[in-house]
């Protein structure tokens, strides 16, 4: 099994400039079985309450861009995200296997 855990340039901001950043990585690696990203990956770590203006709605975007990445690299996906739900905001991880439930 490959596992490939990534590490992350920070100054890289917004999401979607974050999901073409990822998946430049992610397109590199040599037959991956297992993409690990870390905590807060899709909004870049953000120590404070300015990650809130990244936060996902209860998964969806992020679910569906991690299903997607793994569809397109035949793996596992792996990520943190900052997720809102309710008005409260959850410091989540998710992983993606490109199959529909």
């Amino acid at each position: 099994m490959r596992i490939f855990a990534l590490e992350l340039d920070n100054d890289i901001k917004g999401l979607e400039e974050r999901k073409e950043y990822i998946e430049s990585l992610i397109s590199r690696l040599p037959s991956p079985d297992l993409v690990l990203l870390p905590e807060l990956a899709m909004c870049s770590y953000l120590p404070n309450q300015q990650v809130w203006a990244y936060a996902d709605n209860n998964s969806k975007a992020t679910s569906e861009w991690a299903m997607k990445m793994a569809t397109r690299y035949k793996t596992f996906i792996g990520t943190g995200y900052i997720d809102c739900e309710n008005g409260d905001y959850y410091n989540r991880y998710l992983i993606a296997d490109g199959k529909q439930v």
